[in-house]
């Protein structure tokens, strides 16, 4: 009995969940996004489209997003781990024992060579 009740209920939670995520908007859009872990990557030339760089710390987390369209964006990086992608968003969680300090980060895009870019700040 409890199966027959648990099992619609967590499918509508689920949908739920989809309608809410279909309307946060592009976080690029945001205006200021590098001192909160998210990089805007402009997709003409695969560099952050925001001065500065992304900043994090030991430990964090970092998005990456196309700032237009909706490409497979994939990234890479020395100081990234866990790293993922579903469409203009890739992300990655920086090691615990990261260098402080500027490091690269690789990025591409419809298949195109990855570009490194030195963009991923780490300040502790």
């Amino acid at each position: 009995m409890r199966r027959l009740i648990v099992l619609p209920l967590l499918a509508i939670i689920g949908c739920a969940s989809n309608v809410h995520l279909a309307s946060v908007p592009h976080p690029c859009s945001q205006g200021n996004t590098y001192d909160k872990g998210i990089a805007c990557i402009n997709p003409a030339n695969l560099e952050d489209a925001r001065p500065y760089g992304v900043h994090t710390h030991r430990g964090g987390h970092v998005d990456f997003w196309l700032m237009q369209g909706s490409d497979e964006l994939t990234v890479d990086s020395d100081v990234l781990e866990n790293t993922g992608h579903d469409g203009p968003h890739a992300w990655g969680d920086v090691k615990k024992d990261a260098v402080v300090g500027q490091h690269y980060h690789y990025t591409a895009h419809k298949g195109a060579p990855m570009k490194a870019d030195p963009e991923i700040i780490i300040d502790y």
